[in-house]
């Protein structure tokens, strides 16, 4: 029988759906939240001179190997790749100084940018902390997305928070030697950041050369989008934000 030409093969269906599933982050640079301007026709506002750069989360395609992946992405209009490098993802952190360049090479052979990677780091003194960033910033990778944070239920929020704040302190230091960006991601739950508010006591005093926040504004549990724009807007003293 002949094949038919609309006949999708099941590895084509499976990476087509997990590329649905990606859903797409935006390439992050360092702007002033006073140097807004709004897109045509949408809500949406984005820095002056903003260069929208598509990268897609790895999460979803990790069953790909790296030529595999930017075969995929650049087929599918990607303009980049969010690597997550992490226990369980793409590239693990005990392979990140072989993994790594190998995966970026594979990417940028394409002209796929990769200016961001997606990591689990909490802190300075996990063992795979240092490595994880030096490699990236010896690749040109510009940001890094945190690992989670919970909170100690028997020292409540207040006390979680200032418990942590030596931590970001460190790995502020660390981001200033390497020069690179850590991200917080704010995600809905009881997490830190689950709640929104709590992510202003916990970065307001760190030195926005080194330190961004990573907004998903659908996880902000009343207001949606508007109340996060209105946040950052009103507390966020922060020079560096990206949202999506």
């Amino acid at each position: 029988m002949k094949k038919s030409v609309n006949s999708t093969s099941s590895r084509e269906f499976l990476t087509k759906s997990a590329l649905a599933a990606t859903g797409l982050a935006l390439n992050s640079h360092a702007f002033s939240l006073s140097d807004y301007k709004s897109i045509s026709g949408t809500n949406e506002k984005i820095p002056m001179g903003f260069d929208r750069k598509i990268h897609i989360f790895s999460k979803a395609l990790q069953w790909l190997d790296y030529d595999g992946l930017a075969d995929i992405l650049v087929e599918s209009g990607a303009e980049g790749v969010d690597f997550t490098v992490r226990p369980g993802g793409h590239i693990l952190p005990e392979n990140v100084e072989a993994d790594l360049p190998s995966a970026v090479k594979a990417a940028r052979k394409r002209n796929l940018r990769v200016d961001m990677i997606t990591t689990a780091i909490t802190s300075v003194n996990e063992k795979y902390t240092e490595t994880i960033l030096r490699t990236a910033s010896s690749l040109g990778i510009n940001f890094y997305r945190l690992g989670y944070l919970d909170y100690d239920y028997k020292l409540g929020i207040i006390e979680t928070l200032q418990k942590l704040k030596p931590e970001f302190d460190k790995l502020g230091e660390m981001n200033r030697k390497y020069s690179i960006h850590g991200a917080y991601q704010n995600h809905s739950g009881v997490r830190v950041g689950g709640s929104v508010w709590d992510l202003y006591e916990l970065v307001k005093d760190l030195d926005a050369q080194y330190y961004m926040l990573s907004v998903r504004r659908q996880a902000c549990s009343r207001g949606g989008g508007q109340f996060m724009d209105k946040w950052i807007e009103t507390y966020c003293s922060m020079d560096q934000v990206y949202r999506y």
